[in-house]
C-alpha cells in the first residue's frame, strides 16, 4: 500500500489551499428574507457539523480528509492531488444517520483540496487574504477566511 505521509510543514499550505478554494466560490446574491424554520434548520446543521468536526479534530482522530477514506479511495484522491487536480466532494451532515430537512431551502456542503507544492505559508495566506474580498474583480464577500497561526 502506498501511503503519502505529508510532512508537518505542508500540512498548514493544504489547509489553506481548501480555504482558498472554498472562498473562490462564494458569492453574494441577493434573495428572500429567509423562514424561521428554514434558519432553524440550518443552524441544526451547522451545530451538528460543529460537533462531528471537533471529534474529528481529536488528537486520536485523522486529521486530513483523504485520510478518512478506505485505502484505495485515500491513494486515488493523494495521486489526484500530485497530479495538480484538485478534490472536491460533496458532504452531508446527519443526526444519528437521519438527514436534517430544510424547509424552504437547501444546504451545499462540499470539502474542497487542492496541494500546493514549492511555496510557503506565507505566499499561500497572501493569496488568501486577496480572494476573501475580491475575485477577477467580482466582490466575494466571504467572511469564511480565518487563520489562527498559534
Amino acid at each position: 500500500m502506498s501511503h503519502v505521509r505529508i510532512r508537518a510543514c505542508n500540512l498548514p499550505v493544504l489547509v489553506s489551499a481548501f480555504i482558498c478554494f472554498a472562498c473562490l466560490y462564494t458569492v453574494p446574491c441577493a434573495g428572500s428574507e429567509l423562514k424561521k424554520e428554514t434558519v432553524a434548520a440550518f443552524n441544526e446543521y451547522v451545530k451538528a457539523t460543529e460537533g462531528r468536526m471537533a471529534e474529528e479534530l481529536r488528537a486520536d482522530r485523522t486529521f486530513l480528509y483523504p485520510d478518512t477514506s478506505p485505502g484505495q479511495n485515500r491513494d486515488t484522491i493523494y495521486d489526484r492531488l500530485r497530479r495538480g487536480e484538485i478534490f472536491v466532494t460533496r458532504l452531508e451532515t446527519t443526526i444519528q444517520g437521519r438527514r436534517i430537512a430544510v424547509p424552504n431551502g437547501i444546504i451545499h456542503h462540499w470539502v474542497g483540496i487542492a496541494y500546493i507544492p514549492s511555496t510557503n505559508m506565507r505566499d499561500v495566506l497572501r493569496v488568501a487574504q486577496r480572494l476573501r474580498t475580491s475575485y477577477g474583480g467580482v466582490q466575494t464577500g466571504c467572511d469564511c477566511l480565518k487563520v489562527d497561526m498559534a
